[in-house]
């Protein structure tokens, strides 16, 4: 019984607590993280080597130069040269980013846009609740199939309340991990 209404509370935790939260932040917060990391890993992948080439390159190779076999010099200049490219376009690229995205969330957080906002994000953060509860079940239930726990009083007792059968049922072993043997 314990058990079962425990994971009942997590589950209603997990539901709750995170649709408020994207009611909270709104569907830009949300949307842009993921995509203001996307955005800044791209461009330091598009634009390394040719920063490293113009700016940084005529500035790392007269320091190799003489210090390593002549050979792998030109080689190890140019690895430099794009790492610390990359660095400086990811770190320039991310407070660009966060500049341009607190103003459109300013800009969106307003009247019927700010509303529209909240919802989509009351619904986008909606579904990764839903997604988070459906991988904590799975979890559970793998936790539960192990040989230690099945000789739990606790495990033994465990009947599932209405929130964990129905996320049993949407993420069932069966179809998730048809080759395990639970």
């Amino acid at each position: 019984m314990f058990l079962t209404v425990f994971f009942e509370v997590i589950l209603l935790a997990i539901l709750i607590g995170g649709s408020y939260y994207g009611y909270n932040k709104g569907f830009f917060v949300l949307a842009i993280r993921p995509a203001k990391a996307v955005l800044r890993v791209g461009a330091a992948f598009c634009f390394c080597v040719p920063l490293g080439e113009a700016v940084i390159l005529p500035l790392v190779a007269p320091l190799l130069y003489g210090r390593l076999p002549s050979g792998i010099t030109s080689y190890v200049a140019g690895i430099i040269s794009a790492g610390v490219a990359f660095l400086v376009i990811l770190v320039l690229s991310g407070v660009l980013l966060s500049v341009l995205f607190s103003v459109l969330n300013y800009c969106a957080s307003s009247g019927l846009i700010g509303r529209v906002n909240s919802l989509f994000g009351l619904i986008f953060a909606g579904i990764i609740s839903v997604v988070t509860a459906c991988f904590f079940v799975i979890i559970a239930d793998i936790a539960m199939s192990l040989e230690p726990a099945q000789d739990s009083r606790l495990v033994k007792e465990f009947s599932g309340g209405p929130l964990y059968s129905f996320f049993s049922s949407i993420s069932s072993l069966d179809y998730t991990y048809p080759f395990y043997d639970f």
